[in-house]
């Protein structure tokens, strides 16, 4: 911008000379026109030019006036925008400065920068280095656990068929088991009421020298009497005397606690209601002894039929009511007739009922002997929820009975 104010001086300064000179011209032909008035006439033309020059010249001043005013204007614009960028650059050299001082605190930071990134470049080539060692330990190991990955597939599978043979083991052995307790029980059971050739010695000579009744009320007496005499009743003293000077001990206390030992085996307890207790032994006498006719009409105490494993309808009778006796029920032993000629055998409970259980009685049995009350019929080879099978009591007549 200053150039340009700077040429539109000089080239106003020009005009003015120019003028002047021509001016002093103008004085000098004018003084001298007594000597210039013979070249007058030749120099109107070359004047008239000449004024033309000048009223050209003139009309350039305006113009160039005009312009330098423009001129002016324009350098006051300028001045004011120079103030303006001055202004600006004031502002802008301020910052500049502070990006100095910045980019001095910047270069600091990031010559620190660049020692750390030397330091980190330097970990980072050890750790690729130690990346490097830790790739290649990666890929042995991954090849030795291929190796025990391939073994370990081996091994399971032959885990799994010794799996599948182990748990077929284990249920045989279960199963074995199942059946060593079930031989094992049986076997201490069996142990528990097993007679020895002179207990069964005894009760032989017992039949022999006491059993032989003829009179259906004496044999169902000596039925009565056996299934006290295995409670601790003492009865029949010649071999009960003879059986103690072999033995040191009575063979009814021997019974009593082979019939303990069983009600114990059975699970009654006190606790337990008269038709629960019932149904125990009922469910134990089903289980363990088994029907068998007698060869002739002979009568076995229960540690016999307990022994044997076997017995006949007197037989189920004296050991069911012995064992009832034992839990505190009273029990008798009853001799039945049918209209077909049968006998048979049953136990009377003196009772009021049989639980929830249906069940044929007797409202008063006196007339043979009995407690008075309701007398219920049992019978011993059936279980509890059997007892009201009509087309079974029904055909029975009570011919004698005892209480035991």
């Amino acid at each position: 911008m200053d150039k340009k104010i700077l040429m539109a001086v000089l080239l106003a300064a020009t005009l003015l000379i120019t003028n002047a000179f021509w001016l002093v011209n103008y004085q000098g032909l004018s003084l001298d026109n007594s000597k210039l008035q013979d070249l007058a006439d030749a120099k109107d033309t070359e004047l008239s030019t000449l004024n033309g020059q000048i009223t050209l010249l003139q009309a350039q001043q305006s113009t160039l006036t005009a312009q330098y005013q423009s001129l002016q204007a324009d350098y006051a614009s300028l001045s004011d925008l120079n103030s303006e960028l001055q202004g600006d650059y004031d502002n802008l050299t301020i910052q500049y400065l502070a990006l100095q001082s910045n980019q001095s605190l910047v270069y600091g930071q990031l010559l620190d920068l660049q020692a750390n990134y030397s330091l980190l470049y330097d970990e980072y080539a050890d750790l690729q280095s130690a990346y490097s060692s830790l790739e290649g330990e990666k890929n042995s190991l991954q090849a030795q656990y291929d190796e025990l990955l391939d073994q370990y597939e081996l091994l399971s599978g032959q885990y799994q068929d010794l799996q599948d043979q182990f748990l077929l083991l284990q249920n045989q052995y279960q199963n074995l088991s199942v059946s060593y307790n079930a031989v094992n029980q049986q076997l201490s059971y069996l142990n528990m009421v097993r007679l020895d050739s002179l207990d069964l010695d005894y009760y032989i000579t017992i039949r022999e020298d006491y059993g032989g009744a003829i009179f259906n009320q004496d044999k169902v007496d000596f039925c009565a009497q056996l299934s006290k005499h295995d409670r601790a009743a003492y009865y029949w003293p010649v071999a009960d005397s003879t059986y103690y000077d072999i033995t040191g001990y009575h063979r009814y206390y021997a019974a009593f606690a082979t019939q303990l030992s069983v009600l114990n085996l059975v699970g009654v307890k006190g606790t337990d209601s008269a038709a629960v207790e019932i149904s125990k032994i009922l469910s134990f006498i089903d289980g363990n002894i088994t029907f068998q006719y007698d060869m002739y009409d002979r009568y076995f105490a229960p540690t016999e039929t307990l022994s044997s494993g076997t017995g006949d309808c007197d037989d189920f009778s004296i050991l069911a009511s012995s064992m009832f006796e034992m839990m505190g029920i009273q029990s008798a032993i009853a001799y039945f007739q049918n209209s077909y000629g049968g006998a048979h055998a049953m136990v009377l409970v003196h009772l009021p009922d049989l639980g929830g259980y249906g069940y044929y009685y007797y409202s008063d049995l006196t007339s043979l002997g009995l407690a008075s009350g309701k007398w219920i019929i049992i019978e011993p080879q059936t279980l509890i929820q059997n007892q009201d099978d009509s087309s079974w009591f029904s055909q029975w007549i009570i011919e004698v009975a005892a209480e035991t």
